[in-house]
């Protein structure tokens, strides 16, 4: 069930009433714009990556860190104002301030430790 948050999906979030407090700051911090970001990725040894993604419209840079792992393909931490190409479009559930904008961006946290791929948005 859906507690508020930016165009959520089938991946887990916070419930109860930090998952409220965590859905509304998501949600004071968004904006929408169909512009992307720019990526600037730097890909270490061992399959491992560092990407920041900038834009001069952004409040902030948006941080994504994939570690490449033995047990599982690869360790993620993403962190910022993640750019969602698919906010607003048919499938979009939820809160979606000026519906006739595709895109947006919102402050975001991701952490998961079983990514089969890397992800950059």
């Amino acid at each position: 069930m859906s507690t508020g948050y930016v165009n959520q999906g089938p991946d887990r979030r916070a419930g109860g009433a930090l998952g409220r407090v965590l859905a509304w700051v998501q949600r004071a911090s968004a904006f929408k714009t169909g512009r992307e970001p720019r990526f600037v990725i730097v890909r270490g040894c061992g399959g491992s990556e560092l990407m920041l993604a900038v834009n001069r419209r952004y409040p902030a840079p948006y941080l994504s860190l994939f570690i490449k792992r033995k047990t599982t393909p690869y360790l993620s931490l993403r962190i910022g104002w993640r750019y969602d190409r698919y906010w607003g479009d048919e499938r979009t559930v939820g809160y979606n301030p000026q519906p006739d904008i595709i895109g947006g961006c919102f402050l975001d946290v991701i952490l998961k430790g079983t990514l089969r791929q890397i992800v950059h948005y």
